[in-house]
């Protein structure tokens, strides 16, 4: 199968489309036909060998943390979908090679593809609205009518953050910058703010900060939060682990990190709200796979509101 793969660390020009062998089939999973891949941060952080101490392996290796594609063969013990299938998924963030042709995906990590999202929608939907639910709900305790503050709401995770805070009951505060605060106010904020206007640290009240920009610390943020709050963070530093390893002993504001997890009866439930349109996916831009380079460079440049996806096959197009 043809796959994007790198041999070394370093920028996106490591990047290689090849032809590398066809995945092996675990009896509980399924041989999946790729039609889209997410792209994510996270991709280019591992790219660039800035995350290689948590890696499970080291170049050659691919990339990609969440599909959508069509099941082309089940193992014995999968009972749930059957060959023909679309399905949308969340491969082990760290360890998925999802810019390929084939994929091995575990049926507990999988949900039906909705009919009414493209390809590349519902590729960028698993670890963007995973990491937000998890994030929101599992570590943040959110509550309706909590006061929320979504800080970076116009990216991949914040803009499915803001909405999924909003659809739980959130009342909600997304920054970004000037020219995405009305697609911020859009998808359920009832307030957009500049953060290069206002200094959003001067603000208090909130019951929950969910800092997805990574520029926001705890330090800055407990001064906002209610005595009974809660910070949460997809940045992870010693600092960060410490303070969530004592924080038991002391008293006010509470922190936590999310590192996403996949979860597939989680999945199903985001499945069924962007498939209704309760929920809508940001699409900033399609790659094809060959373009994988070009994908990178726009992942770490400046580039517009919510996710790309690479488009891997002809029912991704």
């Amino acid at each position: 199968m043809r796959a994007a793969r790198f041999h070394e660390f370093g920028p996106p020009s490591v990047l290689r489309v090849e032809e590398t062998p066809d995945p092996e089939l675990e009896d509980d999973a399924m041989l999946v036909r790729v039609a889209a891949a997410g792209l994510n941060p996270i991709d280019a952080e591992i790219r660039g060998g800035r995350v290689s101490g948590v890696l499970t392996g080291t170049p050659p290796r691919g990339l990609g943390a969440e599909i959508a594609g069509t099941v082309e063969k089940v193992g014995p013990l999968v009972s749930r979908f059957r060959p023909g299938d679309r399905v949308m998924a969340m491969l082990p963030t760290f360890k998925g090679e999802g810019y390929a042709e084939w994929a091995a995906v575990p049926e507990d990590e999988a949900a039906p593809w909705p009919a009414s999202l493209s390809a590349a929608e519902a590729a960028c939907v698993p670890l963007a609205a995973l990491t937000a639910l998890q994030a929101l709900r599992a570590k943040g305790g959110l509550r309706a009518r909590h006061r929320v503050l979504i800080h970076g709401a116009s990216g991949g995770v914040g803009t499915a953050a803001v909405q999924l805070a909003a659809l739980l009951g959130g009342r909600v505060v997304g920054t970004a910058s000037a020219e995405h605060l009305d697609l911020v106010r859009e998808l359920g904020a009832e307030e957009a703010v500049d953060y290069r206007a206002e200094d959003i640290t001067r603000r208090d009240g909130f019951d929950l900060v969910f800092d997805v920009a990574g520029t926001l610390p705890f330090g800055l943020a407990r001064p906002m939060l209610r005595p009974t709050g809660a910070y949460v963070t997809t940045t992870v530093s010693p600092g960060v682990v410490t303070r969530t390893v004592l924080q038991k002993a002391m008293p006010g504001p509470t922190m936590a990190y999310c590192q996403v997890q996949p979860d597939g009866p989680a999945l199903e439930w985001l499945a069924t709200l962007y498939g209704t349109g309760a929920a809508r996916v940001v699409l900033d831009r399609t790659f094809a796979l060959a373009d994988v380079m070009e994908a990178h460079r726009h992942l770490e440049g400046r580039h517009g509101p919510g996710k790309s996806a690479l488009l891997i096959s002809d029912e991704g197009e």
